[in-house]
């Protein structure tokens, strides 16, 4: 998979700053690096080739008024091509993304089903949107400022220098026996740094952060007997299967 990292400020970016920050990312291999800027705002996106499509996609990618950088594995492609009336089929899971969000704006994250961790800038509308898969497989961490909003793969990429540790984060920790992923739902070992929460939707506009939960688990299909549910299973098997060869 990629990564991402991202900067929205009210001033002019300080590129000599940003270059010092993604400078974590050097301990790792990655295909090729990108990135996009205007005067505020900087997107960039580590890329792994991972499926066919991912080769030749371009991240980060301003289209018109939107800009995105994303590290992204789509399941439900041919679903998303019926949606959206695509007849293209070597479209890139970004692209889709876009598609997505023109036509249907925030609940465009409603459509999708895979692995990502999603950043959009909407320049007209002066608005960051930060997006999670559902089960969280994708890390995506933010800090939050007066002055600026950081988006991250990598908690180090994003914290201050000398950043201190959470402290109430690691007594609750420690004080429970078994490990959870999250206790203080989207808090981390270090202070002012938090974790978009899987399932979850994130805004920034105006100074005014909010999110939302897009998503949740269903209640399962009753079957009438155990041939129907082994239909049924064998179905979403072998779906799972082939989303996860490509």
């Amino acid at each position: 998979m990629s990564a991402i990292f991202g900067v929205l400020t009210k001033k002019r970016i300080n590129l000599r700053t940003y270059d010092s920050r993604i400078r974590n990312y050097d301990q790792y291999t990655f295909d090729r690096v990108s990135h996009f800027g205007e005067e505020n705002v900087r997107f960039s996106c580590f890329h792994q080739h991972i499926t066919d499509e991912s080769i030749k996609e371009q991240l980060p990618k301003k289209d018109r008024d939107v800009l995105i950088t994303a590290d992204i594995i789509l399941d439900n492609r041919d679903e998303l091509f019926d949606i959206l009336n695509i007849k293209v089929q070597n479209i890139s899971d970004s692209d889709l993304v876009l598609a997505l969000y023109k036509k249907y704006d925030e609940k465009f994250v409603e459509f999708l089903i895979g692995d990502f961790a999603i950043a959009i800038y909407d320049c007209c509308k002066r608005k960051l949107i930060l997006v999670r898969d559902q089960l969280g497989k994708r890390t995506l961490y933010y800090r939050v400022d007066e002055k600026k909003i950081m988006f991250s793969t990598l908690s180090s990429s994003i914290c201050k220098k000398d950043n201190p540790i959470n402290a109430s984060y690691l007594e609750e920790q420690l004080s429970i026996r078994i490990i959870l992923n999250s206790l203080k739902a989207n808090e981390t070992i270090y202070k002012d740094v938090f974790h978009v929460l899987p399932a979850h939707i994130l805004i920034w506009d105006d100074n005014i952060l909010r999110q939302k939960k897009y998503w949740q688990l269903k209640k399962n299909k009753v079957v009438n007997n155990f041939n129907e549910g082994q239909k049924l299973f064998k179905e979403s098997f072998f779906k799972a299967v082939n989303c996860r060869l490509r």
